[in-house]
């Protein structure tokens, strides 16, 4: 395994051998695009249920807009998963899956920025669960999410902390939990969650590959293919 793990670059967990890395990519390509479905879809069910405390912080005078916001950032978000079933989710997969988590984190902030004082404090925790879903469950790539969410935490600080100038307490708390959050997402869970990944596909396609190099020829062929398997249906490792 630490064989496995030295052919990995250390922060972006990609393979270093460019061959290696586009196998990788093209054989996992079926489940992210799978993956990438059903979070996305939970993601928004999630999004939505934030509305059920509209009515109990928000002014009503306030409800068009904020669904406003949250029915764009909804659009952009299926829009973004429509693309799952075309060729160009085998390049753009983990950065749809990347851009689905920004478009959550800045509708909140646009949310945000329209909300009374008083109500920040009931919704600022969905900035927390968008971090674990970046980094844990939308199945983008590690830098990705650690880009989106050190993002997210840069135009927090600049609309609340320069533009709004919102209480000290309030955004130090603010910044400390969400800090907190991409730390434990991100070293704590998605790191070892992508390099084990990573590590298992590279060590089951060097099991197979060495388990074909040492089958014998099979009989009803002559000519044996450079994998060391033959090159027939009815061979049982083909």
């Amino acid at each position: 395994m630490n064989d496995v793990y030295e052919q990995m670059r250390p922060v972006t967990l990609t393979f270093r051998d460019p061959a290696a890395e586009a196998h990788f990519r093209s054989a996992t390509l079926p489940l992210l695009r799978w993956h990438g479905r059903v979070a996305t879809l939970v993601g928004v069910l999630v999004y939505l249920m934030f509305g059920v405390l509209d009515p109990y912080y928000i002014p009503a005078e306030l409800h068009a807009d904020v669904w406003t916001i949250r029915g764009l950032g909804i659009v952009v978000t299926l829009l973004l998963m429509s693309l799952s079933w075309t060729r160009w989710y085998e390049t753009l997969g983990s950065w749809c899956l990347m851009l689905t988590g920004a478009t959550a984190g800045l509708g909140l902030l646009g949310i945000f920025w329209i909300l009374p004082p008083n109500a920040l404090e009931y919704y600022y925790a969905g900035l927390i669960l968008l971090s674990f879903y970046t980094f844990n469950f939308s199945g983008t790539r590690f830098v990705l999410a650690l880009g989106c969410n050190v993002m997210l935490l840069v135009v927090y600080n600049v609309l609340f902390v320069y533009l709004q100038e919102r209480p000290r307490d309030v955004w130090l708390s603010h910044n400390l939990h969400l800090f907190s959050a991409g730390i434990l997402g991100g070293t704590a869970a998605t790191w070892p969650s992508t390099a084990s990944v990573s590590c298992s596909w590279c060590a089951a396609t060097s099991r197979v590959t060495a388990a074909r190099r040492a089958m014998r020829p099979c009989t009803i062929h002559s000519r044996v293919c450079p994998i060391g398997c033959c090159c027939s249906i009815a061979c049982p490792m083909r």
